[in-house]
């Protein structure tokens, strides 16, 4: 038999966790625990809580008033608070200061996972009018060439964002950062291209693991 929680070890209890080891201390059903407060007579509130995770697992951001209350056990209020708090975490996580690229170092903070990478990636770093990093996109992978990048694929992003300017970095897994005569050629066809649609491209990067090159720096584009 399920015990209420109020018959819970103090110890267990995941409010009395929370406020004595910290929230990252606690695992997830503890935390929305916490968030509902209460269970019922036959279930308590921790078992209620895996019991939503269990049943709605990774769409739970997503969730619905009208789908919560289909949980027994789980009335509007309590369904109001799990909503309100998804919502509150989503505003606050908007709101976190987004990263400004204003020199080609600032862009390689942003790409590191594809400098050891084996396989050639080209990424699209999607900037506001005060050069804050809007998206990062992967635009291409194992060719990055002439041939396979057209500019429809790079400034398709950038025209839904909208942005004002973007900054293209690809790897050479070779380990040579030097440019191809494709890489030059692909970068002045989409600063072209750019161009007429108002979206300035800023830089192209090269990168290896150990060394990088910027086209712009370089006068190449």
């Amino acid at each position: 038999m399920i015990q209420p929680i109020q018959n819970l070890p103090k110890s267990k209890r995941p409010r009395e966790r929370l406020i004595s080891t910290g929230p990252q201390n606690l695992t997830q059903p503890e935390l929305l625990a916490v968030v509902l407060g209460s269970g019922t007579n036959k279930r308590n509130v921790l078992a209620l809580a895996k019991q939503i995770l269990n049943k709605f697992g990774s769409s739970l951001s997503t969730i619905t008033l009208k789908q919560l209350t289909t949980v027994h056990g789980i009335g509007q209020i309590q369904a109001a608070k799990i909503i309100a708090t998804l919502e509150l975490g989503k505003r606050l996580h908007n709101l976190k200061p987004k990263p400004r690229l204003l020199k080609p170092t600032d862009a390689l903070r942003e790409v590191s996972e594809i400098r050891p990478s084996h396989r050639e990636q080209l990424i699209g770093l999607y900037l506001n009018a005060r050069y804050e990093l809007m998206a990062k996109e992967v635009l291409a992978v194992g060719s990055v060439n002439a041939h396979s990048i057209e500019p429809r694929d790079v400034f398709a992003p950038a025209i839904k964002l909208p942005c004002r300017s973007l900054i293209l970095v690809h790897n050479h897994p070779s380990g040579d950062p030097q440019p191809s005569q494709d890489d030059i050629s692909t970068s002045l066809k989409l600063k072209k291209a750019g161009r007429l649609l108002g979206i300035s491209l800023l830089d192209h990067l090269i990168v290896t693991k150990d060394s990088h090159l910027s086209m712009q720096q370089q006068k190449l584009i």
